[in-house]
């Protein structure tokens, strides 16, 4: 399985970040824009930089940014997918993580980065720092509104930062389980 290394998010690789790169200073939507000074035109208005702000860090005023967390949890879209997984296993076959067999069966905000989630989280302490408990085999992304992270957990309850294409699952729905099922998995 392909891990991701969870890196601190720049504003760099944003499409809101600018730089004014004219030798004199103009004015954008109210904005005085001083010669060579970086500015964000994620919000309402564009926002400058401040010499205080953080140089590589995304600041915490930026607009992009989810405080708290949106946590949720993609388990497999119908009984008939983990029934097909399942099997693949007890003949020995490792199954790909795929999206398409996905669907977001859980949503909450949390208190947590995703740093602090790899770094201080193991499974013995996952369901007091989420609140709820994660079942083999789900997928749980955090996204702070920069950069989503997902997080597999395997049958020997590890956790694995992965690959996970989000828009392929956002079509799917749980099929073939009650929403009586879907409440006891999260007790």
């Amino acid at each position: 399985m392909l891990e991701v290394k969870v890196r601190q998010p720049k504003c760099t690789f944003c499409p809101y970040h600018h730089r004014h790169a004219e030798a004199c200073g103009t004015k954008l939507k109210g904005v005085y824009l001083r010669p060579f000074s970086h500015y964000c035109t994620g919000g309402k208005r564009p926002r400058v930089f401040k010499p205080k702000d953080p140089k590589e860090k995304v600041p915490t005023w930026c607009p992009r940014r989810i405080t708290p967390c949106a946590v949720r949890v993609y388990h497999y879209k119908s009984p008939d997918t983990e029934l097909l997984q399942s099997l693949l296993r007890q003949i020995g076959m490792e199954p790909y993580v795929s999206a398409t067999d996905y669907a977001v069966c859980y949503e909450r905000h949390v208190d947590i980065s995703t740093k602090e989630f790899q770094n201080e989280v193991s499974f013995l302490n996952l369901p007091d720092r989420l609140g709820f408990p994660l079942r083999p085999r789900e997928v749980l992304e955090i996204d702070d509104g920069l950069q989503p992270y997902f997080f597999y957990l395997d049958d020997e309850l590890r956790l694995h930062c992965i690959h996970f294409r989000k828009e392929d699952c956002t079509r799917n729905t749980l099929t073939g389980f009650s929403a009586k099922e879907v409440v006891q998995w999260r007790e």
